[in-house]
């Protein structure tokens, strides 16, 4: 599951966010500030975003078409 996050967690938590540098790593230089408030985002709102994304690398097929299954029979 952790490798399911990975991508898109790091590129919404890091990338976006202004957190990693060129090379990938954690841009230096930042405020006290701002370093919260990225790892506030990162730790919580990156999750958030990051878990349809996650799911459908997660979940195998036969998954998805059960849920739609259930979906469709509960319209």
């Amino acid at each position: 599951m952790i490798e399911a996050f990975s991508g898109t967690h790091d590129f919404v938590g890091g990338k976006l966010s202004g957190l990693y540098d060129e090379q990938g790593n954690a841009t230096r230089g930042r405020s006290e500030e701002l370093q919260k408030l990225q790892d506030t985002w990162s730790a919580s709102g990156a999750i958030v975003v990051s878990t349809p994304f996650a799911m459908a690398e997660f979940l195998p097929p036969q998954v998805w078409q059960a849920i739609s299954v259930l979906l469709k029979g509960a319209k």
